[in-house]
């Protein structure tokens, strides 16, 4: 790939939205892990353009932990529960829904699995049992150190968009 090439697929996605249609995201629009990376790159450069500079010294971190993420949604071949959950937490940054937002947060890092909590068994064989009840699935932030690096960097994003929101809902109720 050349400059010209380059210069072409930056020509042609600048004409791609970054609004996430939340009707596309059961589906598997094929364009919707290309919406998504435009949208992160969209926040990081909200941050970078932030006066003054919200975090200066969190944006380098951010940008090299966000990487491996921008690399799989360009190639297309992150998770389809990934995909999901992130793409339906992005849609409700964009629509300023921020609680929904941090539960899809939530959804993300620790998933659908199943937490033990209490004692359950105290048997030489418990453990067995434990992880025979449980299952083997792990929650996302516990498969591997990536994983868990940017989904815990997608959680600065969604902080930053909180305090870079005017509180302008605020402001009206002051007003009356």
């Amino acid at each position: 790939m050349d400059v010209a090439d380059i210069e072409a697929l930056i020509k042609s996605e600048a004409s791609i939205s970054t609004d996430i249609d939340p009707h596309s995201i059961p589906e598997g629009d094929p364009q919707l892990q290309l919406r998504c990376n435009l949208y992160i790159h969209t926040l990081i450069r909200r941050w970078e353009e932030t006066e003054p500079v919200y975090l200066p010294e969190c944006l380098p971190e951010l940008k090299r932990h966000l990487f491996p993420l921008l690399v799989q949604l360009r190639r297309g071949s992150l998770q389809k529960d990934l995909l999901t959950t992130l793409a339906s937490l992005l849609y409700h940054l964009q629509q300023e829904e921020f609680a929904q937002a941090e539960q899809c947060y939530l959804d993300l890092s620790l998933g659908k699995v199943a937490w033990p909590i209490g004692v359950a068994g105290v048997g030489i064989h418990s453990a067995h049992d434990t992880a025979r009840r449980i299952g083997t699935t792990r929650a996302n932030v516990m498969k591997d150190e990536e994983t868990r690096d940017w989904i815990l960097q997608v959680k600065r994003l969604i902080t930053f968009s909180i305090k870079a929101e005017p509180q302008s809902s605020e402001d009206e109720d002051d007003e009356d």
